[in-house]
């Protein structure tokens, strides 16, 4: 997949790993609107099983557009 291309919520989402009962997807950076000014907003957000986008910290955001992380530097790789 390229990096760089927003995917509509609506076409696609991130593919999802794990058990049965808890299934996540990687990081990916997610774009949405919050709230009734539609404040745009960019988050570093996971899919989880119940087909909703939540922060690290266990917030659920209201993702419309999503894109991959790129690659991790050379020296951070394992």
């Amino acid at each position: 997949m390229k990096e760089g291309k927003w995917i509509k919520c609506n076409e696609r989402l991130p593919d999802l790993e794990g058990t049965d009962e808890y299934k996540i997807s990687g990081r990916v950076l997610g774009f949405g609107s919050e709230g009734v000014h539609r404040f745009e907003t960019y988050q570093i957000v996971r899919l989880h099983g119940d087909n909703k986008f939540y922060t690290d910290e266990d917030v659920c955001m209201q993702i419309t557009h999503w894109m991959p992380l790129p690659e991790k530097p050379e020296e951070y790789k394992r």
